[in-house]
C-alpha cells in the first residue's frame, strides 16, 4: 500500500494483477459464507479498491490455492495471459511478491507463483519468439519484489505515519473481508515494516521507522 500512494502521488498509471479472487479466505469460524460467495465479495472489493486511487484492476480468476497446481501441470496457462497483458498494455515497471518469501502471513501459496510468473514474463516481454502471437515489447520492464528480507533488499521505501495511517483506514474501508476493524493485521504489518535506525549524533542512540522493503531484479 505505501508504494502505491508514492505512485498516485507522482500521476504514475498503475494496474493491478490479481491472479486469483481469494474465494478460500473463509474465517475458520464462519460456517456459512460459501467459496462462491466469498469470492464475489472479494472481486468487488478488489475492483473498489483499486479504483478509488485511480487504477486499473486486472481479475484473472483462477482458482485460490490452485495456482501450484496448475504450475506444476502446465505453467503456460497462467504466464500467457500475463504476458499478454504486460505486452499489450507496455507495462514499464513490474511489482510483485518474492517467490521465495517465508515470512509467516505472506508465504502463501500463490503468492509464490505470482513472483515465478513475474520473472518469466519480465524475462520474455521482448523476446519476439516467446508466444509469438503476442507482439512483443523493444524493452524488459524493470521488475521488483517485495521482500521482508532485510539482507535481500537493495531499496526501501520509508512508510510515513501519514502512510500508514491511509494504508490502514483504506484497507479497512475497502478489504473488510480481509482487514477487519478487531483485527491484528496492523501490527503484522507494522512488525514486518519495523526498523531501527542509528542516528546520526549519537550512534547508541536508535531511531524507530517503517519501511517496505524491495530486491529490484532490473
Amino acid at each position: 500500500m505505501g508504494h502505491y500512494s508514492v505512485f498516485v502521488e507522482a500521476g504514475v498509471p498503475l494496474s493491478v494483477i490479481a491472479l486469483t479472487r481469494g474465494e478460500n479466505g473463509i474465517p475458520n469460524d464462519d460456517h456459512i459464507t460459501t467459496s462462491e460467495e466469498m469470492g464475489r465479495r472479494r472481486e468487488i472489493e478488489f475492483r473498489k479498491a483499486i479504483t478509488s486511487f485511480g487504477g486499473e484492476p486486472i481479475q484473472l480468476g483462477f482458482p485460490d490455492m490452485g495456482l501450484t497446481s496448475i504450475w506444476n501441470k502446465d505453467p503456460n496457462q497462467i504466464i500467457e495471459p500475463v504476458l499478454e497483458i504486460i505486452r499489450r498494455r507496455e507495462f514499464g515497471a513490474l511489482l510483485s511478491f518474492h517467490p521465495y518469501e517465508i515470512t509467516p502471513q505472506f508465504d502463501h501459496p500463490d503468492h509464490r507463483i505470482a513472483g515465478l510468473v513475474v520473472q518469466i514474463v519480465a524475462a520474455s516481454a521482448d523476446v519476439a519468439h516467446y508466444f509469438p502471437h503476442i507482439p512483443a515489447l523493444d524493452f524488459r520492464p524493470d521488475l521488483f519484489y517485495w521482500t521482508s528480507a532485510k539482507t535481500l533488499a537493495n531499496q526501501v521505501l520509508e512508510l510515513t505515519q501519514k502512510v500508514r495511517k491511509m494504508r490502514n483506514k483504506h484497507l479497512k474501508a475497502r478489504y473488510s473481508s480481509q482487514f477487519s476493524e478487531d483485527g491484528k493485521w496492523h501490527i503484522i504489518f507494522d512488525r514486518i515494516s519495523h526498523e531501527k535506525k542509528k542516528r546520526k549524533h549519537n550512534k547508541l542512540r536508535k531511531k524507530k521507522r517503517h519501511v517496505e522493503r524491495w530486491f529490484q531484479v532490473r
